[in-house]
């Protein structure tokens, strides 16, 4: 009977290093996913030359000036109704065409 309980608290050992090191990986994965996102709000808030010296993870100060050039420069809420139109029409499309 004692060979059977050593048996189990290995098994249950190994288990439990196996879901470790599951858990380590997938956490690993999720900062490498969410890394880009991250640089790009990062960068967002930097002016142009201090993005071309190369990555930071320290925002910058220019963050208003950036926004202001980006409104002026590109008609970006039109970008966003495009993009509101299509999501409400496909997902009325869809709906009809389910039923």
């Amino acid at each position: 009977m004692k060979s059977n309980a050593k048996v189990k608290k290995r098994f249950k050992a190994g288990a439990f290093f196996g879901r470790f090191f599951l858990y380590l990986f997938l956490i690993m994965l999720a900062i490498l996913c969410f890394t880009p996102f991250y640089i790009m709000i990062i960068n967002a808030t930097r002016p142009s030359f201090e993005i071309m010296q190369g990555p930071s993870l320290i925002p910058g100060s220019n963050i208003v000036q950036n926004y202001k050039n980006l409104m002026i420069a590109t008609p970006i809420w039109r970008g966003f109704l495009n993009s509101f139109i299509i999501a409400i029409s496909s997902t009325i499309l869809s709906g009809i065409l389910e039923h």
